[in-house]
Order: C-alpha cells, then structure tokens, then sequence
C-alpha cells in the first residue's frame, strides 16, 4: 500500500487525443483512494460503480491536499459529457409559500428528494423534505377549506 505520494494509476487509454476518458480518469481516482485507504481495487467495477464508490469517499477526499485536481477532472468529464450529450436540469417551481420566510421562491430540481427556498430571487435558502413540503401545503388548504 502506498500511503503519501501516491499517483494515479493510468489506464491503457493514455495517449487517447480528445475529451477526457469517463472509466479510465473514474478508475484512476478510485484506485488512488484505495492506495490511500487500505482498500480492495475494485478491478471489475463499471462507470456506474466507479462513480459510487468516489460518491461513499468524497467527503474523506476532501480533505485531502488532492481534492483540488480530483474536482477539476470530474469537472472536465461532466464538462466532455455535456458536450456529446447535452442536458438540462428540470426545475420545478412549487406555488406554495415557503414555511421558513413565507415567500413563494420555491424549486424542486428533478432527481432531488429536497425542496429548497430559491434564495437568488430573495428567499431564504432553506431547505425542507418533499413530505414536509406537502404536509405544509396540506395545512394551508385546510385553513381555506369553503365550509
């Protein structure tokens, strides 16, 4: 096990020309923090595997005098990805007030569990669960129940 100075391990795509390599710079980082850790080398692990196993260790990571360079690649692969396949993020804007600051400033971005009060446009930044979300809203209409 290599503990201080450990460099990447390369991959047997380093003179690819072109955007960076999704497994091969995923592989690389993985295995650094294996070095670093004590771990097993996940040898057979996929992108989608590869990219979980960096998620459980991201906050061990940061801490590390690396982190910089580890950021600025994964940047570099959301960066290439975006660019053969481009996306948009769908936000939701909920029309029920905020139960932090009142305002109705908020959002729900697709794939997240958490509502969040939009603090670009003045709200507070807070953030609440989907269920506390609609338990809130579900107070609100009872209070203006027609009886």
């Amino acid at each position: 096990m290599i503990n201080d100075g450990a460099v990447a391990y390369r991959g047997d795509d380093d003179d690819q020309v072109g955007p960076p390599s999704i497994p091969s710079t995923l592989k690389n980082w993985t295995w650094l923090i294996c070095e670093h850790r004590g771990l097993v080398y996940p040898a057979t692990a996929g992108v989608a595997e590869l990219a979980a196993f960096l998620a459980r260790h991201v906050e061990w990571a940061a801490s590390r005098e690396w982190i910089v360079d580890f950021m600025e690649e994964i940047g570099a692969l959301r960066r290439a990805a975006h660019g053969l396949a481009p996306w948009t993020v769908h936000v939701q804007e909920l029309v029920g007030p905020c139960p932090g600051c009142d305002l109705r400033a908020l959002i729900r971005t697709a794939g997240e569990e958490w509502i969040e009060c939009d603090a670009t446009v003045g709200g507070c930044g807070g953030l609440w669960s989907l269920a506390y979300y609609n338990d809130h809203v579900s107070e609100i209409l009872k209070g203006k129940a027609i009886s």
